[in-house]
């Protein structure tokens, strides 16, 4: 669903469907530094959990977890930490556009 890179000291997110890669390549980032400097990660639903819509590319997040996409972490990185801000993020950009619920698929 929603890609996200996670950094120390903030959060990058994207529509449904946009690669690591096309974050990668269009942040200009290095992704061969070891300690990684950010996490790979996308917000998905939980098994069995309907999607309610709101508008195109946004969902009610509450049955959402976030699943990490990469094998070494900094140590800096905590999962429950990220993926609250993300959520956070994600919910005051719609809500700063103002979209309403439209419906379930």
């Amino acid at each position: 669903m929603y890609t996200c890179l996670v950094f120390k000291n903030r959060i990058l997110w994207d529509y449904p469907g946009t690669s690591h890669e096309t974050q990668i390549e269009r942040e200009g980032l290095n992704d061969q530094c070891s300690p990684p400097y950010f996490v790979r990660c996308k917000l998905v639903p939980r098994e069995g959990t309907k999607i309610v819509y709101w508008k195109k590319w946004h969902y009610n997040l509450d049955d959402f977890y976030l699943s990490v996409r990469q094998d070494i972490l900094p140590r800096w990185f905590i999962l429950e930490d990220a993926e609250f801000q993300i959520k956070e993020a994600i919910n005051n950009y719609w809500k700063d556009h103002k979209f309403e619920p439209e419906g379930e698929r």
